[in-house]
C-alpha cells in the first residue's frame, strides 16, 4: 500500500460529493512524489463524461514531521500553486472544479473539439444519440432565427460556430435571389435578402449594412465581394440585441442629447457649406433637389462620411428627387443611429 496516494485519497474525498475522482502517479523528482487526479462527472445518461478536470498534487515527507506529508495541488492551466488548509476554503473546492469544466466545455463547443467515440457516444434526456460539438441548425432552412437565438446557441452569437452557419445561410439566400446566376443582385434584391436574414434585425440596422455595400456601374452588387462585411455586422447587431434581453448596462452607451453636444456644432457647419450647394441647383427655391444632385454635392463638399452618403441616398431620396431644407436634423439623425449601431 502506498502511504502517500492513500493520503491524498482521504484529502480528495472531502473536495466533491458529486463528482469521481482517480488518482494516478505520475513521476518522482528527488523526494517529491508527483500525483495526478482525475475528475469527472458522468450520469446513468451519459456514463462517456464529456469532461475531465485534472488536478496536479506535489507530496512529500513534512521535514518537521517523518510521520507527516507536506501537500501542495496545482489545478490544470492555471499557475497557482495551492497548499493545504490555505487558499482555498473546503466548502470552495467543488465550485473550483465546476469553473474550470465549464470553461473547458464552452471552448471545446466553440473550436467543435472532441473525439469521434465521445461524438457518436452522447445521447440526450430521450435516449437519442446527439453530437454536441456541430451545428445544431441548418439555417438555410430557417426563415427566422429568433426562436434560435433564446436557445443555446444564441449564447456564441460571436463564435466561429454561428458565424460558419450564418455565412451558409447568406450564400443560399444570396444565391436563390440570384435569378440570373451571374453572381450579382441589384440594390433592392441584395436589401431583400438583408431584411430576410433575421427579424431581430432593426431598419437601422438594415440601413447601415446597405450603407456599406456600393454597387457598380450597372446597379448591381457582387454578394460575394461583401459577404463577409454583411456577416461581421450582422453578428455585431445580434450581439447587441442579445446584451440589451440579458438587461446588460452598455458602457458605452451614449443618449440622443450628448450625442448631439458632440456632433452639432460640426453638423451645423457641414449645413451651412452644403446648403449654399444645394440652392445652386434649386434656382426656384422650391426645397428640393434631384438625387443626382444630391450625389455630387455630398462628394464635392467631402464634410459627411461614405456611410451617411449612402444612407442619404438609398433611403432619403423619394422618386429620385431629396428635400433638403431640414438637411442638418437628417444628418445629425443618421449619425446618431450610426452611434447606436457600433
Amino acid at each position: 500500500v502506498d502511504p502517500k496516494l492513500e493520503y491524498l485519497r482521504s484529502i480528495v474525498s472531502t473536495w466533491s460529493s458529486k463528482y469521481i475522482h482517480q488518482i494516478f502517479f505520475d513521476h518522482k523528482e528527488g523526494a517529491v512524489d508527483y500525483y495526478r487526479c482525475e475528475f469527472s462527472l458522468p450520469t446513468s445518461k451519459g456514463p462517456i463524461t464529456q469532461g475531465i478536470v485534472k488536478v496536479q498534487f506535489l507530496i512529500r515527507e513534512d521535514y518537521k514531521d517523518p510521520k507527516a506529508f507536506y501537500v501542495e495541488y496545482m489545478f490544470e492551466n492555471e499557475n497557482l500553486r495551492h497548499k493545504l488548509e490555505s487558499t482555498l476554503k473546503d466548502n470552495k473546492f467543488e465550485a473550483w472544479i465546476d469553473r474550470i469544466l465549464r470553461d473547458k466545455q464552452r471552448i471545446k463547443s466553440l473550436l467543435h473539439l472532441g473525439t469521434e467515440f465521445e461524438s457518436t457516444r452522447i445521447i440526450d434526456e430521450s435516449g437519442r444519440e446527439v453530437n454536441p460539438f456541430v451545428e445544431r441548425l441548418d439555417m438555410t432552412k430557417v426563415t427566422n432565427l429568433k426562436p434560435y437565438l433564446d436557445k443555446d446557441i444564441s449564447k456564441d452569437v460571436n463564435s466561429p460556430r454561428f458565424a460558419k452557419q450564418l455565412k451558409k445561410k447568406l450564400n443560399y439566400m444570396f444565391k436563390k435571389a440570384d435569378k440570373n446566376k451571374n453572381g450579382k443582385l441589384d440594390f433592392e434584391e441584395f436589401k431583400g435578402v438583408v431584411k430576410n436574414i433575421n427579424q431581430e434585425l432593426k431598419e437601422f440596422d438594415i440601413q447601415t449594412i446597405m450603407a456599406s455595400v456600393d454597387a457598380n456601374e450597372d446597379g448591381e452588387l457582387s454578394y460575394e465581394e461583401y459577404l463577409e462585411i454583411v456577416i461581421d455586422l450582422v453578428m455585431c447587431f445580434l450581439m447587441r440585441e442579445k446584451s440589451l434581453k440579458e438587461g446588460k448596462k452598455r458602457e458605452d452607451f451614449v443618449s440622443k442629447e450628448a450625442t448631439k453636444y458632440i456632433f452639432w456644432e460640426e453638423i451645423l457647419k457641414a449645413n451651412q457649406l452644403i446648403q449654399k450647394m444645394f440652392k445652386k441647383f434649386d434656382t426656384e427655391d422650391t426645397g428640393v433637389i434631384s438625387k443626382d444632385n444630391l450625389a455630387s454635392t455630398l462628394a464635392k463638399a467631402k464634410m459627411t462620411t461614405k456611410k451617411e452618403n449612402n444612407i442619404l441616398l438609398q433611403n432619403y431620396c423619394q422618386l429620385g428627387r431629396f428635400e433638403y431644407k431640414n438637411f442638418a436634423d437628417i444628418l445629425y439623425e443618421i449619425r446618431f443611429n450610426l452611434v447606436k449601431t457600433r
